[in-house]
This record gives structure tokens, C-alpha cells and sequence, in this order.
């Protein structure tokens, strides 16, 4: 049995080089309603997904949000495999996608902060 390999994105830290590798870690989506049928849950609405990557380069913990549809049918693909996201080039992966949030900001800290609490 071989295991499968981690997925990948690079270019999404703020902090690091475009060529930097951020390591996907989890993905959920998040939906503002549901269409039912007969009781059976058939559409969902306006579905954005939320993943979450760890960068190689500085070890930030990142966290993105990224539109997928407005109305998604309960048997999309795209729902339940986050590899869609990972078939977007960086550029389109950051135009459609927003950081809501990051652990490390190097940008805020102060000149006097210590190397060692830098890295």
C-alpha cells in the first residue's frame, strides 16, 4: 500500500519567495444554505472552502478562503477533494482566494525584536 503524497501549493506565503512550498494541511467548506427535496438535501448555496497550509520556508500557519460556486450540487467532486485547488496556478489561486488568517507576520514586528524570536 503507498501513501499518497502530500499536496502542495507554493507562492501563497506572504512572508516568503514565490518559489517557497506551503504544505496543504486540512480543507472544509463552509455553505450558507441547503435545498431540500423530498427531505433529501439536494444543492447547496454560495460554498467557499477553507484550507489550511503550513509553509515550508517560515512556518506559518496559513489559512485561506476561496470561492467555489454560488449553488453546488450535493455530488460535486469538488466538495469533498480539495486537489481542485491545488490544479490552480499560484496567480489564480491568490485572485480567488483571500488569507483570513496567518501566525507569523514578520512585517509587525519591531526592529528591536531578537533574531532568535525573528525566525
Amino acid at each position: 500500500m503507498s501513501k499518497e503524497e502530500p499536496l502542495h501549493h507554493s507562492g501563497i506565503c506572504p512572508n516568503c519567495p514565490a518559489d517557497t512550498d506551503q504544505r496543504f494541511l486540512y480543507k472544509a467548506d463552509e455553505r450558507s444554505g441547503k435545498y431540500r427535496e423530498a427531505g433529501k438535501v439536494l444543492l447547496y448555496g454560495r460554498v467557499e472552502i477553507l484550507s489550511l497550509f503550513c509553509c515550508v520556508g517560515c512556518g506559518a500557519i496559513l489559512v485561506y478562503k476561496t470561492f467555489l460556486e454560488d449553488i453546488v450540487d450535493v455530488d460535486n467532486p469538488n466538495l469533498h477533494d480539495p486537489k481542485w485547488l491545488f490544479n490552480l496556478a499560484s496567480y489564480e489561486f491568490l485572485r480567488d482566494s483571500f488569507l483570513i488568517y496567518s501566525t507569523l507576520k514578520k512585517e509587525h514586528l519591531h526592529p528591536s525584536t531578537p533574531e532568535d524570536v525573528r525566525q
